[in-house]
């Protein structure tokens, strides 16, 4: 009697679902766009380097002097590049590649002549992941002279440029 009823049971189960209406489904996609990010900012506009720190040489000193920050979220071979002018005052001038800069935990490296440039970073630095992310590293600026340079008020334009092929 059990199985008879457990029989009509699986019947009643069976015929229920073929009678049943269709089961409808619906579906869409999703479009979004992620925009490119190519950023670089510096935390300052102007390094003051100063009074002179030494006598013999006479050197100048700014630890931190700049924090750089950048992105890119592109998979292009970007770099971070340094360029420098010489040192002006008027008609006096002296040599950029007498400016020496490093990283935070680095050491000193001399600028470039002018015309040329230094890396900061690239992308093959980076782990694949990281190298979209924010980066920041902190610069800092030593000058040493020889002592023979005219008196004056110098300046130099130092840029940072996100160079992305």
């Amino acid at each position: 009697m059990r199985r008879c009823k457990l029989y009509w049971l699986s019947l009643l189960s069976l015929l229920s679902l073929t009678i049943a209406k269709p089961v409808s489904t619906a579906d869409f996609e999703i479009d979004f766009y992620i925009p490119e990010r190519i950023e670089l900012n510096l935390s300052t506009e102007i390094v003051d380097l100063g009074m002179p720190l030494g006598r013999n040489p006479i050197y100048y000193e700014k630890l931190n002097a700049v924090k750089v920050d950048f992105r890119c979220n592109l998979s292009a071979e970007w770099e971070v590049r340094i360029y420098g002018a010489d040192f002006r005052d008027g008609d006096k001038k002296f040599p950029i590649s007498k400016l020496q800069w490093k990283e935070e935990r680095g050491s000193y490296k001399n600028m470039p002549p002018e015309g040329g440039y230094a890396l900061l970073a690239r992308r093959r630095d980076f782990p694949k992941k990281k190298a979209r992310l924010l980066q920041s590293k902190n610069i800092s600026y030593r000058l040493e002279l020889t002592g023979d340079e005219s008196g004056g008020a110098y300046s130099a334009p130092i840029i940072y440029t996100l160079f992305v092929p």
